[in-house]
């Protein structure tokens, strides 16, 4: 039914279908968490009726075929985000050898991100510009709040 991965650029939306035939539908719609745990431990999640509902509203309007399937599975995890909500890729310039691949939609677009910096890592230079995602980009405003 999809040959390709669908992502919406306005809507919380992720669909793709994977080798099995099920398909997989996210877009980052939020969970709760339970309890805040300590390093090390294992975060306690509740899924949001309201969020799968809304995922799932979503989906059938952008992908209308996919109205007769059942849902048989949900899931929630953690996704980290910047400030800007951005991605954070490429070296950090105060830890020579240190390399960031991370934030954004990285569930999707995480195969991505591990590309690109690893050409980044081998070669010094990625396969497309990774100027806007620099983790130092936060690094004046870490200064300035040190100020």
């Amino acid at each position: 039914m999809l040959k390709h991965l669908v992502q919406h650029v306005g809507r919380r939306l992720s669909v793709k279908q994977v080798e099995s035939g099920n398909v997989l539908i996210g877009g980052g719609w939020p969970a709760a968490l339970t309890s805040f745990p300590v390093l090390g431990s294992d975060p306690k999640i509740c899924l949001q009726e309201s969020s799968i509902i809304g995922n799932v509203a979503v989906a059938l309007d952008v992908v209308p075929a996919l109205a007769g399937l059942q849902l048989i599975r949900s899931w929630s995890g953690i996704a980290c985000v910047s400030p800007d909500h951005l991605p954070v890729l490429g070296a950090v310039a105060a830890l020579p050898g240190v390399f960031i691949a991370a934030g954004g939609s990285s569930f999707t677009l995480g195969p991505t991100y591990a590309r690109l910096v690893s050409e980044l890592m081998a070669s010094g230079q990625a396969s497309m510009p990774l100027q806007l995602y620099r983790p130092d980009r936060f690094s004046d405003t870490v200064s300035a709040r040190r100020m």
